[in-house]
């Protein structure tokens, strides 16, 4: 269960990246949650599919919680997001300040 506190947080771009970032404990409660949701709207819909095209065969049903790395689309953090992350990045730099990054978060979707 989510705690309530972290519903209420909007996502931008002062937000931390945790909260994109899977876990059963913090932040990433929030991602596990959607993640557990997602799944299960998913399997649901295939079942009102399945049953109004007639299709009986079984299909096959891995819990959650036994997933392992061959049912999952696998990438390298380094090579697969970090350059889809700082394609859609704005940088800005003044003199005495530091670097300042803005997400594009409309392109990322």
């Amino acid at each position: 269960r989510v705690p309530e506190d972290l519903c209420n947080i909007t996502m931008d771009n002062d937000c931390p990246i945790a909260m994109l970032l899977p876990s059963t404990t913090g932040m990433g409660v929030c991602s596990t949650a959607l993640t557990f949701f997602l799944v299960n709207t998913h399997d649901e819909f295939l079942g009102t599919f399945r049953s109004l095209t007639n299709q009986e065969s079984a299909l096959e049903c891995v819990p959650v919680t036994e997933v392992t790395i061959s049912h999952l689309i696998a990438y390298d953090p380094e090579k697969d997001l970090l350059p889809l992350i700082l394609a859609h990045c704005n940088y800005s730099l003044e003199v005495g300040k530091e670097t300042s990054v803005q997400y594009d978060w409309a392109a990322l979707e």
